[in-house]
């Protein structure tokens, strides 16, 4: 059974960690540091998932793998409307320092130049967000230690 309380509190950690990769401005070599971490939310996100979903080791991974991707279409998202300049982005935050990778270092621009058109970016900018995520939260939710939460309440019977 799906435990959307769970995966909405993996979710948030995950929210709140991408909004401070946005708009919190970092220090030269700390940005990197800061890109590394952020890279790394869907950890944090499917841990808290699969550390308040009760169930065995499969449980708990398949409630950090559905919060990782929808954290990761989040950050995807988020990542994109930064790089468009829709939504503010403060300069040295985390979210600019991969922008900036992404624009200094386009892999396969000669091959692959289509890729780097118009908006076509976008589609498999999220979808890798997604995968990264996503195994990430399967990772860190199925090596969640068993919560004894539940949904019923404890019994008072002596």
């Amino acid at each position: 059974m799906i435990r959307r309380d769970a995966i909405a509190l993996g979710v948030l950690v995950e929210v709140l960690a991408i909004l401070v990769a946005n708009f919190v401005s970092l220090p030269g070599a700390i940005m990197w540091v800061g890109v590394v971490f952020t890279l790394t939310t869907g950890l944090v996100g499917g841990l808290v998932a699969g550390r308040f979903t009760s169930g065995g080791w499969q449980t708990r991974a398949v409630h950090g793998l559905l919060t990782g991707l929808i954290g990761g279409l989040l950050f995807g998202v988020t990542l994109w409307l930064g790089m468009s300049y829709v939504i503010p982005r403060a300069d040295y935050s985390a979210l600019w320092g991969i922008n900036y990778l992404l624009a200094t270092y386009p892999i396969g621009i000669r091959q692959l130049s289509w890729l780097y058109t118009g908006n076509i970016l976008m589609v498999p900018l999220i979808l890798l967000s997604m995968a990264l995520f996503a195994v990430e939260g399967y990772i860190a939710g199925g090596a969640a230690p068993r919560s004894n939460l539940s949904h019923e309440p404890p019994s008072n019977y002596p």
